[in-house]
């Protein structure tokens, strides 16, 4: 048990930059205004971090294939090498799914999906234990139990894992894009330059439109209309608009 585990400390953290990298490049596009660029954008980067943790978890699990061949510097007891054997299988899916467990998850951090993340592993807090207590029990009453059993019940921890993270990833995925079709549906655009009112902010937008009719109707002015104007300018100039009529 205390060679498995020393294997599992040297070589599980060789996945984790992986979570510290997600977490670094997800929430600068997490931020961003809610759109379908960045909903796509999401989505590609959560395919990129997967693929990138397939190819660490294969090599890890490809490492620990060679357990066999490495247990015999350990111990030379035919007995422990045999135990120290028996959960290579074990051993190869939990590193392989480890290296898209952390990924996965540095991404849900990264969108701050901390509500999920904190229950699931409320639920796992005491699901994991309440295996181990049984397989003790187990133990307890005679039956044989080694530690291929219980790095197999960690295999199904990762599992369990795996799938939940991976699932919840196409969960806020396809809601992004559910939320985008509806803003898109609703015409969340802003106005056209061509509308001269902004009724959010009630503010007239003077355009060609308005404008043109305006100049149209000065240009119709006859010479004692001009003379008139020039008056009305010189009163508001000199102060004397208490004589305007």
């Amino acid at each position: 048990q205390q060679i498995l585990f020393s294997f599992s400390c040297c070589f599980l953290p060789v996945a984790d930059s992986l979570s510290s990298t997600a977490q670094s490049f997800v929430p600068r596009i997490f931020e961003r205004k809610p759109s379908p660029a960045r909903t796509d954008a999401l989505k590609r980067t959560t395919i990129n971090f997967i693929k990138a943790g397939a190819v660490f978890g294969s090599f890890l699990a490809a490492v620990m294939a060679f357990i066999p061949l490495v247990s015999p510097l350990f111990s030379l007891d035919p007995a422990v090498i045999a135990k120290v054997n028996s959960p290579a299988l074990a051993f190869a899916v939990i590193f392989f799914l480890y290296g898209i467990i952390c990924p996965t998850e540095g991404t849900m951090l990264g969108q701050k999906d901390l509500g999920f993340l904190a229950k699931t592993y409320a639920v796992l807090f005491f699901a994991v234990p309440a295996f181990m207590l049984r397989l003790k029990k187990v133990a307890a009453s005679g039956i044989a139990v080694g530690v291929k059993d219980m790095w197999s019940i960690i295999a199904v921890y990762q599992v369990v894992r795996t799938t939940t993270w991976t699932l919840r990833l196409r969960y806020l995925h396809g809601k992004r894009k559910k939320e985008d079709e509806k803003n898109s549906s609703f015409g969340t655009s802003t106005p056209s330059s061509s509308s001269p009112l902004i009724p959010a902010l009630g503010i007239v937008v003077p355009n060609h439109d308005t404008i043109a009719p305006s100049i149209e109707c000065l240009d119709e002015l006859d010479d004692g209309s001009e003379t008139w104007l020039e008056n009305i300018s010189e009163m508001i100039d000199t102060d004397k608009t208490e004589d305007l009529p």
